[in-house]
């Protein structure tokens, strides 16, 4: 992961998938195709919070949420 403190930007990358977004911004990039964010990054007491689902989907790993129990489960994440 690498944060750029000037422009506010966080880029992703794993494995052949390069995920880019800004803070505050719905717009984010999957491999330099656009994709809308249901919520966009945020700075959170000095962190970068970015949704998980977008991180985990690039990373090309399924995710599943639990509404039972209010958890997530990440396919793959114990790997």
């Amino acid at each position: 992961m690498l944060w750029n403190d000037e422009d506010r930007t966080v880029t992703i990358s794993k494995a052949g998938a390069v995920l880019f977004c800004r803070v505050d911004r719905p717009e984010a990039y999957l491999n330099g195709t656009p994709v809308t964010l249901d919520s966009p990054p945020r700075l959170v007491e000095g962190r970068t919070m970015v949704p998980l689902r977008f991180v985990a989907e690039g990373l090309g790993r399924g995710v599943t949420w639990h509404e039972p129990s209010a958890t997530i489960r990440i396919d793959g994440f114990d790997e």
